[in-house]
């Protein structure tokens, strides 16, 4: 279950620097990941924050579960662009090249 944060709670956390806001996203992760043992998928609608998410669970994921293929959902809300879905066809491949995964 989520945890719910004050009002206040909620402007400290803005407050954080753009390295300590990387810590705390990588952190999450690797907690998410050791917490189900690897059995995650990532929604992914090839937005700007999906998709930095989901280069971040890779960038994760290639050192926790190197061998175990990463679970990966296409969220098509069929109101995407064509640039989009190029870029959905494209992006798994860098990815791959980047990120030795299976």
């Amino acid at each position: 279950m989520a945890e719910k944060y004050t009002y206040q709670e909620l402007l400290e956390m803005w407050k954080r620097t753009p390295e300590r806001q990387y810590e705390v996203a990588i952190s999450k992760i690797i907690e998410a990941i050791n917490l189900t043992n690897g059995q995650i998928y990532v929604s992914w609608s090839g937005g700007a924050d999906s998709t930095f998410l989901l280069y971040l669970v890779s960038s994760v994921w290639k050192e926790l579960k190197p061998n175990i293929p990463l679970n990966v959902v296409f969220a098509d809300t069929t109101n995407e662009c064509r640039e989009i879905y190029k870029f959905v066809e494209s992006f798994p491949t860098y990815l791959k090249d980047l990120f030795p995964l299976k």
